[in-house]
């Protein structure tokens, strides 16, 4: 007997799901923080909150992206994978309560994909040599290594949904705009790597500069997008 979309849909959410908190769960170490490191991770939460309500457009289209990820990144190449694990893990309970429209379901479906995608950045980060809590500006390799991983994961596992859905050839349509989704990533990467740098040498006012930085771009991209916008004149 066939399965309908409906049904293919929850079996891929379930095993996504699954795959998602075992990597959590194995990664997770939650003893390994020291008070100061959790006064960190709550004002990383905060900024990856703010960060949302500020997210980058894109011209000429307006597609928007938020930084959240150049957080998770920065602070997986300085403080490992069971640090921004649990960064993800409280801004997820905290997006719970202020997303309430979106279903449990779906929650816990971004918060596994986003556990697969921080886990292989991680592993393929070690895997070519990167070391953890320093910033090495003579290997950059690892650093595009574990981007490229993250994106690739997110992609993959977005563009299955879709086919899961019977949507793929409308998935293909919103994830397969190639120069915007390259010019998002490697502003990714570019802002982790400033984040990274800022959190190494000045940790708390490093994290400072960086959301005053991206505050500003989101208005300077939107101020932009306003000027290059046709008039219409009425007649």
């Amino acid at each position: 007997m066939a399965l309908n979309f409906k049904e293919t849909e929850k079996i891929y959410i379930i095993i996504i799901s699954f795959l998602g908190l075992s990597s959590f769960w194995i990664n997770l170490d939650f003893f390994a923080q020291s008070l100061w490191d959790w006064v960190l991770i709550y004002m990383l939460v905060g900024s990856i909150i703010l960060l949302n309500f500020f997210p980058i457009s894109l011209p000429p289209k307006a597609n928007s992206f938020s930084m959240d990820s150049s957080i998770y990144l920065a602070i997986l190449f300085l403080y490992g994978i069971s640090f921004t694990l649990k960064v993800l893990f409280i801004y997820s309970v905290v997006e719970l309560f202020y997303r309430r429209k979106m279903s449990f379901w779906r929650h816990l479906f971004n918060f596994s994909m986003y556990c697969l995608m921080i886990s292989g950045a991680y592993y393929s980060f070690l895997f070519f040599h990167g070391e953890i809590g320093k910033i090495n500006y003579y290997n950059l390799l690892p650093y595009l290594v574990s981007l490229l991983v993250y994106f690739g994961i997110n992609v993959i596992l977005i563009l299955l949904f879709f086919l899961c859905v019977g949507q793929i050839f409308k998935g293909a349509l919103e994830l397969g705009i190639l120069k915007e989704a390259c010019v998002s990533y490697s502003i990714t990467l570019l802002l982790s790597l400033v984040l990274a740098i800022l959190l190494w040498e000045a940790k708390y006012f490093g994290l400072f500069l960086l959301i005053i930085l991206v505050t500003l771009l989101s208005f300077i991209f939107k101020k932009f997008l306003v000027t290059i916008q046709p008039h219409h004149k009425v007649s």
